[in-house]
């Protein structure tokens, strides 16, 4: 109920007469127009026909079939005798109530009741006279409005989200009271400023948040803020805090306002600190397999070397270096790891000189010096591919220098590595004296099908061709599926 000014008002129907355009008017009007006069239960002495909106006649009520009262909803009829009682007491000359109706048909609908009453000279409301005006909508409307405002809030409520309102011209700062109940405060313990924020920042986080937050507000097109940093609470714990804000500028840029949410990502900086923690020591576990497989591979190695000295025909001693070989290659794949950032990738570019080195070191001899030309781009593979990649080389490498080069002191080899998109080219060719076209047409050679076989272990496929001009193999392949 809102009451109205207590100065004197006539009713809006002066005397009995109604004249008929007014009549005419008022049924047609959405307004209900109502007079009672001073009887007993107040009977009604006018209604407009405009009361048919809900169902019922102008003759309900001048019958005395109906009264006022019988029409308005139950639980509103208690409260609003109540506040008549009261403005009459006082002589109020003009009021404002509003009520719900029970339409003929049952439907409820919100009214606003706005009455002027004329008094005698003794106090006693002579006649009074009154307008209702359907309000449903506004009243749902506005109802809808405040449980979605409810919602909003409980889910402010529910997020632990803190909201400010920074106006850098005035110096004025606004804090939510979720902003300070987030760091454990009562609404009333932490004053609206700039110091406040200030004061409650971590030590180590004060200069950097202060900074950015200035930074943000000189730079003329910026238009969004978030930075991350920490806060006191109340029982002097810390709270991560991730803020974010939208900047209002003047059209030359500079900031009037800033408006913006404080959320607790306390959690989530303890559980990335956690992952990366764990992440760490994963790595280290990784490093110290990849460096003891480098070890126990290299003591492998040395035995074979050992046995090596003991054998008798160049046959077996040839056996022996091709294990040698591929052992060390195997090896060199777990030290490039070791050594390696990232546990599961190595560089290839980096991989092949080392493994065609070592391979160069056993089998170079003073009889036979072979140079090995290297022409490769950057290319990350990962240890399923590294492997069997180390291997094929090893095979090739290993071929040119048994059987590229008869009877000559000196040969070459080049190396090339071609990457485009996720599609990788490499090739291996000598200038030796090439296979011969019936050697090269069998494809049940060992050394075909090793190169073959280590070929489709990572999705890829080999080819060799000969010349009298040397051999050439071209290995191409793309990413592991």
């Amino acid at each position: 109920m809102k009451e109205e000014s207590s100065a004197s008002s006539p009713g809006f129907i002066p005397d009995n007469s109604y004249p008929e355009e007014l009549q005419r008017i008022a049924d047609q009007s959405p307004i209900v127009m109502m007079r009672w006069k001073n009887a007993p239960g107040w009977p009604v002495e006018f209604v407009s026909g405009s009361i048919s909106q809900w169902g019922y006649t102008s003759d309900d009520f001048l019958d005395g079939k109906l009264d006022h009262v019988s029409i308005v909803h139950p639980d509103d009829v208690d409260r609003m005798n109540a506040e008549i009682d009261v403005l009459l007491a006082r002589q109020q000359a003009n009021y404002e109530q509003f009520y719900r109706i029970v339409c003929k048909d049952g439907r409820v609908v919100w009214v606003d009741d706005r009455t002027w009453v004329e008094y005698d000279d003794s106090g006693v409301p002579k006649v009074i006279s009154g307008v209702l005006i359907d309000v449903t909508r506004r009243i749902e409307a506005e109802s809808r409005h405040y449980e979605d405002r409810q919602k909003l809030q409980e889910a402010i409520n529910a997020s632990n989200v803190g909201f400010y309102d920074y106006r850098t011209a005035t110096g004025e700062v606004f804090y939510s009271d979720e902003w300070k109940t987030q760091l454990g405060y009562r609404p009333d313990e932490l004053e609206d400023d700039y110091d406040t924020w200030y004061g409650l920042l971590h030590p180590e986080d004060r200069e950097a948040a202060s900074g950015r937050l200035r930074d943000f507000g000189d730079n003329s097109s910026a238009k969004n803020y978030e930075s991350q940093f920490r806060l006191r609470c109340k029982d002097g714990r810390y709270k991560w805090i991730q803020a974010r804000g939208t900047a209002t500028r003047t059209d030359g840029g500079k900031l009037l306002k800033m408006v913006g949410s404080h959320i607790d990502i306390t959690d989530k900086i303890k559980k990335q600190q956690q992952l990366e923690e764990a992440l760490k020591q994963k790595n280290v576990l990784l490093s110290e397999i990849h460096h003891r497989v480098k070890n126990n591979l290299a003591v492998v190695s040395s035995i074979l070397q050992l046995q090596l000295d003991r054998l008798g025909s160049q046959a077996d001693q040839n056996i022996f270096l091709d294990t040698i070989t591929k052992v060390r290659s195997i090896s060199l794949v777990h030290e490039a790891l070791y050594h390696s950032e990232n546990y599961g990738e190595l560089c290839l570019d980096a991989y092949l000189p080392k493994v065609i080195d070592a391979i160069r070191d056993t089998m170079n001899s003073p009889e036979l010096t072979v140079e090995v030309e290297f022409s490769l781009d950057c290319r990350q593979i990962t240890v399923e591919q590294a492997v069997p990649i180390g291997l094929l080389v090893n095979e090739v490498i290993t071929n040119a220098f048994k059987h590229a080069f008869p009877d000559r002191s000196t040969g070459c080899i080049q190396v090339l590595l071609q990457s485009s998109g996720d599609q990788t080219e490499l090739i291996i060719r000598d200038n030796g004296v090439g296979i011969a076209p019936e050697a090269l047409q069998k494809r049940d050679s060992l050394g075909m099908q090793i190169i073959e076989g280590l070929a489709l272990q990572i999705g890829g496929n080999a080819e060799v061709t000969s010349s009298p001009d040397g051999t050439q193999v071209r290995l191409e392949f793309g990413e592991m599926p």
